[in-house]
């Protein structure tokens, strides 16, 4: 399965990626090496579904895995869980997990949804909302939705890579990006691939 999407949308160094393969080497000393970073929407366990040993991972759920921008932080703290995470392990890898069944995407595609803590909706309608909007206009329904979740995420990474902190160790070579997509329906990863800009199966990203 792949989701075509315009390359030129986000602005990525496709050297800051790994690859998933990198998941099917055990950590040196069995250490928790990589930050999940998924949607409350997804369940007590995102983990489960990934590639790899679920020991080696720190999880953090938030709204449709939602990642402030240093400019957000004022009326968005969530960025300081991240932070303390990585300042105080040896984290590797960091993993922006969205899910095509994302029912939060749903709720704030509603007009009448309220009470937008930390103003997640209002970043989601200005980004990824707007983007699928205007540059998918062909699309509708399932493909439709599909382009909104992937959009999301990676606005979420862009946001990420965004704070000083991890624009450190990625300069540095300490750290690297990874985009997930769940397909609920089948329990499958999707990866993001940085050279395409498409949405692949994890097959056809091993050697990316």
């Amino acid at each position: 399965m792949t989701i075509h999407l315009d390359s030129s949308l986000h602005c990525f160094d496709p050297s800051h990626f790994g690859m998933a393969g990198d998941f099917r080497v055990p950590p040196e000393g069995n250490q928790r090496d990589t930050l999940l970073i998924a949607c409350s929407d997804q369940g007590t366990a995102p983990d489960n579904i990934s590639v790899s040993n679920s020991d080696r991972f720190f999880i953090l759920q938030h709204l449709a895995a939602s990642v402030p921008r240093p400019e957000d932080e004022a009326v968005d703290n969530s960025f300081q869980s991240i932070a303390a995470v990585i300042a105080n392990y040896d984290i590797r890898h960091v993993i922006v997990c969205g899910h095509l069944g994302c029912n939060v995407l749903r709720n704030w595609l509603k007009d009448t949804y309220s009470h937008d803590i930390g103003m997640l909706r209002a970043r989601f309608r200005s980004a990824a909302l707007k983007t699928v909007n205007e540059s998918y206009p062909e699309h509708s329904g399932r493909v439709y939705y599909d382009h909104l979740v992937c959009e999301h995420a990676l606005y979420q990474l862009e946001n990420l890579q965004s704070h000083p902190v991890i624009q450190e160790k990625l300069v540095a070579n300490d750290l690297k990006l990874h985009l997930w997509i769940v397909n609920d329906a089948t329990a499958r990863v999707l990866n993001y691939d940085p050279v395409s800009g498409n949405i692949v199966s994890t097959e056809d990203s091993e050697g990316t």
